[in-house]
């Protein structure tokens, strides 16, 4: 759940997260969620003419053992273990309420909740999550849940009965990482997406390779004809975003907007931001 500015930036946004063995047992997860160490950080999405900042993605942190776990690590560690429900309803409250910090903080953005395919499968998953942003008193339509291409496709029936209900309850639905799946126009005509992000293997160095560009061309037309929004992650320089800008992407979220953050860092970066000149 990560996406993330001058040579200094550079160098420190390609050093990895430690990375600790993948094979994560259920009792470290469940110590963990016990213990409540898991964390949200948020990455800013900005539009990608004016860059202002609409909406942020919200990931999630484990600092266990004095390392930083990758979160391919132990969300595949929790579905691995039946223990992705119990960690998503956490990470979730965490991500609402540091929205609703947000909006008491006179920043009432759009946040990102990515949805992880086991969890896809709760049929009661819609309701949970309504109640859960009534909770803090934020309208539904602030929230948008962002499912991978892979996991549409895992259990496409069910899939489609929670996303459709999800919808319906006010939710926007995003499609992650588009291009490193399956999908297919008919997959996205029936299910009520209104995003589309571009994975960042399809927009980082595609400015030097045409066949990349292409490609990056054709899905942003493509959801344009489909009337979805787009986004491009992992824009990390300035030729990347005039591309992006160039074949008409929505927004845009990357290293050379900003890293993901604490809220109570992201909120002083927005503030910052608030008061530098256009």
């Amino acid at each position: 759940l990560a996406s993330q500015l001058s040579a200094s930036r550079d160098s420190h946004a390609r050093r990895p997260l430690q990375a600790v063995a993948p094979d994560i047992s259920p009792s470290e997860l469940l110590d963990g969620i016990r213990r409540d160490v898991f964390s949200m950080h948020f990455q800013p999405k900005v539009d990608a003419n004016t860059l202002r900042v609409v909406g942020v993605e919200a990931l999630a942190r484990w600092q266990h053992a004095g390392q930083s776990v990758r979160p391919d690590f132990f969300i595949g560690a929790a579905e691995r273990h039946g223990l992705i429900a119990p960690l998503s309803r956490m990470l979730l409250a965490k991500t609402l309420n540091d929205a609703s910090r947000l909006a008491e903080a006179g920043f009432p953005l759009f946040i990102a909740f990515n949805l992880s395919a086991s969890w896809l499968s709760d049929i009661h998953l819609p309701e949970f999550i309504l109640e859960s942003i009534q909770a803090v008193s934020l309208p539904a339509e602030r929230l948008i849940l962002e499912i991978t291409e892979t996991t549409i496709l895992s259990d496409l029936d069910t899939a489609m009965d929670v996303l459709t209900r999800q919808r319906l309850k006010g939710f926007k639905l995003s499609i992650d990482d588009f291009g490193t799946g399956y999908s297919s126009m008919e997959q996205l005509q029936r299910i009520p997406f209104s995003e589309l992000k571009l994975d960042r293997s399809f927009v980082q160095g595609a400015a030097d390779r045409p066949t990349v560009r292409a490609i990056l061309s054709a899905s942003i037309d493509m959801a344009r004809k489909l009337k979805l929004s787009t986004v491009a992650e992992g824009v990390e320089t300035q030729a990347e975003l005039d591309l992006v800008r160039g074949l008409g992407c929505d927004l845009v979220q990357g290293w050379l907007i900003a890293k993901a953050m604490p809220v109570a860092e992201l909120i002083d970066w927005l503030r910052s931001r608030a008061t530098q000149p256009t």
